[in-house]
């Protein structure tokens, strides 16, 4: 049963390195690597108009599975022009009128696959496995979503709920969601009130979980038994990137970890480059070019604390000892 990726992308040309970089670097290079045969029928990256070429141009190589890029204004259309995580939200939800596949599976710039996944792994008995957490972990989504939904099934703070990207949604519950919206919301767009109703808290999947549990479906689609789809303990701030040791990642690596994809946080604060140099071994990267480098070293300098002269040639020798 092939599935398809979605992955909203925003250029950000103040970063040193965007996520459109991230993605190239590793996310796809890890994806290529690991995802079995046939297993992804489509790659769907979801972007603005003045984006999509310059994505186009640096994905322009040969992976095994198709490549779409699709504007976001067709995607959500009434919320043209607006930004910000909860618009990047509603267009993994709108995004379902565009799959052919009954699953689909979101992604984000942050996630390295790290080991061989296939159908037999992500549905094991005929079900999707799906990251776990407490609603305690969250209680705002929880509460924003049932009032979104106009007095949805109430999320207890001790019971376990759907997690976060990466998250494999079945298309034809997102279809059914959007279509609970349109009717509450009749006489305007759905989109337009998830934008309205943002001061609630809610996010794409505490209303899809919301939405499942409601119908009491959800037990028909995911597996009961698995271990979710990330490692908890992964990088996602600066300390927890710091500790990163190779114990750590070779277990990562394994091949019969439990989780296929580690999630390397942009904002943990260590350059591309310096995250391309940790993955390198296991992903069988080519070394990072120079230019990437020298962008990534002086992005580090607008830093105070980089601002020394010590630290200047600290930080010189280090781009000279990794391009040599």
């Amino acid at each position: 049963m092939p599935i398809t990726g979605l992955l909203p992308i925003r250029i950000d040309r103040k970063q040193s390195a965007s996520d459109l970089e991230r993605f190239a670097s590793l996310g796809l290079p890890s994806m290529c690597r690991f995802l079995a045969p046939g297993l992804l029928k489509q790659l769907i990256i979801v972007a603005s108009r003045k984006d999509a070429k310059i994505i186009k141009e640096r994905l322009d190589c040969a992976i095994p599975f198709e490549l779409a890029i699709l504007d976001e204004d067709d995607i959500c259309p009434n919320v043209s022009g607006q930004r910000g995580w909860y618009k990047q939200q509603i267009l993994k939800l709108a995004a379902a009128d565009f799959i052919s596949t009954d699953w689909y599976l979101t992604l984000d710039a942050d996630l390295i696959c790290t080991r061989f996944i296939d159908e037999r792994f992500l549905f094991p008995e005929g079900k999707a496995i799906w990251q776990r957490e407490l609603a305690s972990v969250h209680p705002d989504w929880w509460a924003g979503s049932r009032l979104v939904l106009h007095d949805g099934k109430h999320a207890a703070l001790n019971g376990i709920v759907f997690g976060v990207t990466p998250a494999l949604l079945h298309t034809a519950s997102v279809k059914s969601l959007i279509s609970r919206l349109s009717l509450l919301y009749r006489g305007s767009d759905w989109t337009v009130e998830l934008l309205k109703n943002a001061h609630l808290d809610w996010t794409e999947y505490s209303l899809y979980w919301t939405h499942l549990s409601d119908s009491d479906t959800w037990r028909d689609l995911y597996s009961e038994n698995c271990q979710g789809l990330y490692d908890l303990d992964s990088a996602w701030t600066p300390e927890t990137a710091m500790k990163l040791s190779d114990t750590k990642l070779r277990s990562v690596f394994a091949h019969d970890s439990p989780w296929p994809f580690y999630v390397f946080q942009s904002r943990a604060g260590v350059p591309l480059s310096e995250t391309i140099d940790l993955f390198r071994p296991y992903l069988d990267l080519p070394p990072t070019p120079l230019k990437l480098r020298v962008a990534h070293a002086l992005h580090r300098l607008s830093a105070p604390a980089w601002r020394s002269a010590g630290n200047l040639k600290t930080l010189l020798r280090h781009i000279s000892n990794k391009a040599s």
